[in-house]
């Protein structure tokens, strides 16, 4: 077996300090950052990555694109010289992607999926009209009752003698200041919500998300949903609900998440295929619910259920 010595960086590390391995007197064998901290890192101290022999950019759809692409690429110029192998993983290739690897390595070596781009069949979407009654666009109103009937439909089958299932749910927003909106409303009509976003508590996003990633199920006593049923009660004890915005989408493997609600309609479809992929991982069915509202475009949901249908790529 293989020891290494790893130590993620961030921001109250030393950049001399870690040049010099000061840190770790046998020196640092791999070190975990994110693109714009290694990167000023690089820019005070330009010798940092120049023992670099190996460089892995995970998510890189997204580190090449939008914000980040400029201190991507900066790391990867100043790795150059002395790379022996560069590793790029992504789960989708947009055109830019795609371009920009034509362009700077036209030898790549590509290893992809024969499905990439495409939503598993295994993975239903389901889309409910917000614009119309009993919802009038409400979509925080939507939203809750779509979580109400997939905990309803879970308590109809016992798991275990007595036991029904906890169903663990992510809902999808493109607005970081919605999800605290969202979260709230859920949790007054009695579903245990948090809002994932980077100012949430940290506690608290830790200990709802350890629940989204393991496989180990999660149950509870089936005469509590029937005792908080009663009309008035307002409480869901067989539901966890995690609010996000496409940060939850990448690089999280959430392995007990098998319904996904998209509370909007994704900008893109690499963007639809990033949610509705948090659902039916690893070979397992998955379920994904779109609210549509007024403004939403109804052509791009349309065109996503018939790709799904037919199995084609969304890129």
């Amino acid at each position: 077996m293989v020891k290494f010595k790893a130590r993620p960086i961030s921001a109250n590390l030393d950049p001399l300090k870690i040049r010099n391995n000061l840190y770790n007197p046998l020196g640092v064998d791999l070190i975990i950052a994110t693109p714009h901290l290694l990167a000023s890192i690089a820019e005070s101290d330009p010798y940092i990555l120049s023992r670099v022999t190996h460089l892995v950019i995970d998510e890189a759809d997204s580190l090449l694109d939008r914000s980040f692409a400029p201190e991507t690429t900066a790391i990867v110029d100043r790795a150059m010289p002395t790379l022996r192998q560069l590793v790029l993983c992504s789960a989708t290739i947009p055109k830019r992607l795609d371009n920009y690897l034509a362009e700077r390595f036209p030898n790549i070596t590509r290893i992809t999926t024969p499905n990439l781009h495409a939503i598993p069949r295994r993975v239903q979407l389901g889309v409910i009209d917000v614009s119309r009654d009993p919802y009038r666009n409400n979509k925080n109103l939507a939203c809750a009752d779509a979580i109400y009937s997939i905990a309803k439909d879970s308590s109809r089958h016992d798991v275990a003698p007595g036991e029904v299932d906890v169903k663990r749910i992510m809902v999808f927003v493109n607005e970081r200041e919605t999800t605290k909106e969202v979260a709230d409303y859920l949790i007054s009509k009695g579903i245990d919500a948090v809002a994932l976003h980077r100012d949430s508590p940290e506690l608290r996003q830790s200990e709802m998300l350890s629940t989204f990633t393991t496989s180990e199920p999660m149950r509870v006593a089936k005469t509590l949903y029937e005792e908080a049923a009663v009309p008035g009660r307002r409480r869901l004890p067989n539901t966890k609900v995690i609010v996000a915005t496409d940060l939850a989408s990448r690089g999280i493997d959430t392995l007990a998440v098998r319904h996904v609600v998209l509370y909007d309609v994704p900008h893109t479809s690499i963007d639809f295929i990033h949610r509705l992929g948090r659902a039916g991982r690893m070979g397992r069915r998955g379920r994904g619910v779109v609210l549509l509202g007024k403004g939403d475009r109804r052509d791009v949901v349309a065109e996503v259920k018939e790709s799904m249908f037919m199995g084609q790529a969304l890129v």
